[in-house]
């Protein structure tokens, strides 16, 4: 008699128990379309891009690309770049944007202070470290940039399509079917049988 008792007192409070949670709003994910302006038409979009600023930028067959009230249009904010195509872009840990070019790389977020150079037709993809050094590969090379110095990287010739990333923590890559790191507390570590990665994303 005592559980009956127990339980229908404790049903009684059960609906004023669920009225006293309060009903808070919280954000909700939207799609949002973007429309492309007319000289993207039927462009090649390669790669997205999200800068410390919350700008998005895409690279694009026909040069870099950039959001402008929901229309993806050509970027020509800054004008040496203007008529320039990159191979790649990227940006570093802090959200700076960086470019890389057939001989050279650069970034537009110190007036264009961060920029190396090389030979011609080597790299066609760049990752930037939080320690400020600047990876490049290219078919069947791999080089970091920093203090000024472009320190190539031994890896198999036939290393040609590359994935990069660069964090807080190292530099990662994958190629071939190999992923591989770089960590400055530990050095370097190889994974040798990863097949079909498309990309890679770090996550904290």
């Amino acid at each position: 008699m005592r559980s009956v008792v127990l339980a229908a007192v404790l049903l009684a409070f059960v609906p004023s128990l669920m009225a006293a949670i309060p009903d808070s709003p919280f954000w909700q994910d939207i799609a949002v379309r973007i429309q492309t302006a007319p000289d993207l038409t039927n462009a090649i979009l390669r790669k997205l891009c999200i800068d410390r600023d919350g700008i998005v930028y895409v690279l694009t067959d026909r040069g870099v690309a950039r959001v402008y009230d929901q229309i993806l249009a050509i970027d020509r904010s800054f004008r040496p770049l203007r008529s320039k195509t990159p191979v790649d872009i990227t940006t570093s840990p802090s959200g700076k944007l960086y470019y890389l070019f057939d001989d050279h790389w650069l970034s537009n977020a110190d007036n264009g202070l961060p920029l190396g150079t090389f030979p011609a037709g080597q790299y066609t993809s760049i990752a930037v470290g939080a320690d400020g050094v600047v990876w490049l590969a290219g078919p069947g090379r791999l080089a970091a940039h920093g203090n000024g110095q472009l320190r190539p990287i031994p890896v198999p010739s036939n290393f040609k399509n590359w994935k990069l990333l660069a964090d807080e923590t190292g530099f990662f890559f994958w190629a071939e079917n190999q992923l591989g790191a770089f960590l400055p507390a530990t050095g370097s570590a190889w994974d040798r049988n990863v097949p079909d990665v498309q990309a890679l994303a770090v996550r904290g």
